[in-house]
């Protein structure tokens, strides 16, 4: 298992290329659906004027990209800003396009083995993970930019904010929520104050959407229950009335404590 971070993608990404790399990735989905879709009447093919559309518009964004500072107006001529809405999405799929070229050119080579083994790998936006490639991954695939791995090392890496450890001698592998602030040397303020002017029910739903979060991200009962008690007491430290912390609890349960997975029978914990 490995995992990857690009370094300054958003301003390494040039112009031209996530032009021509968006414009490919259109025409592809274009394709797609035509070969998968049964032509009826009334139904509107994706033509050539509504890829061409798109890519205006694309050009649009990009080519009239200004920032202020100082009093003074310069033009982005390289790379995207954060702050732009489309951003994410553009360069998603500026990505997405480069990978694509990669494994289809693996195919063509003849090497379907190592393509199906990419098939294992995730990505999202800048955050890329890893897992049973005979090869290292080819960071020199996407322009201009640059990958730093963040494995923690052999067995063990942290991808979204979860902890997933492999253990070679079992074959096991579990997960766990990783929180980035302990590593910092100052407190974080995670969740509003229990005594603010807010709504009462707050906490509640606060309590019960977390816990969905954490029970997704772990896949066994002391990582969920360590992470549980971890979010009772950052919120019952932050004023919020401990009747409503379990009453976001008992929620929980409600709705997913009576499943057939081990890890969900969480009534019991109550009797």
């Amino acid at each position: 298992m490995k995992t990857f971070d690009f370094k300054k993608m958003y301003t390494n990404l040039d112009h031209e290329d996530i032009k021509a790399a968006v414009k490919g990735a259109i025409q592809e989905a274009r394709e797609y659906e035509r070969g998968k879709t049964r032509i009826r009447a009334g139904v509107k093919i994706f033509g050539d004027k509504d890829v061409e559309d798109l890519i205006e518009h694309l050009r649009f964004i990009l080519d009239n990209i200004y920032v202020e500072n100082g009093g003074i107006i310069r033009k982005q001529v390289f790379g995207i800003p954060m702050g732009t809405n489309a951003a994410p999405a553009i360069a998603n799929i500026a990505l997405y396009y480069w990978e694509s070229q990669y494994v289809d050119k693996l195919m063509q080579n003849g090497d379907s083995e190592l393509a199906m083994q990419h098939s294992l790998n995730e990505r999202f936006i800048d955050d890329i993970f890893t897992c049973g490639l005979r090869e290292r991954f080819p960071v020199d695939i996407y322009p201009n930019l640059t990958l730093v791995n963040t494995t923690l090392g052999e067995e063990k890496v942290v991808f979204l904010g979860m902890q997933i450890i492999s253990d070679s001698k079992t074959g096991k592998i579990t997960t766990s929520i990783y929180d980035k602030t302990k590593e910092w040397d100052f407190p974080i303020v995670k969740y509003p104050l229990g005594t603010a002017n807010t709504p009462r029910h707050l906490t509640q739903s606060l309590m019960c959407g977390q816990m969905a979060r954490i029970r997704r991200i772990t896949n066994n009962t002391a990582s969920f229950k360590d992470a549980t008690m971890k979010l009772t007491r950052d919120l019952f430290r932050r004023g919020h009335d401990i009747r409503r912390i379990t009453s976001g609890w008992k929620a929980h349960l409600r709705k997913y404590g009576r499943g057939k997975d081990p890890l969900l029978q969480m009534h019991k914990w109550l009797e």
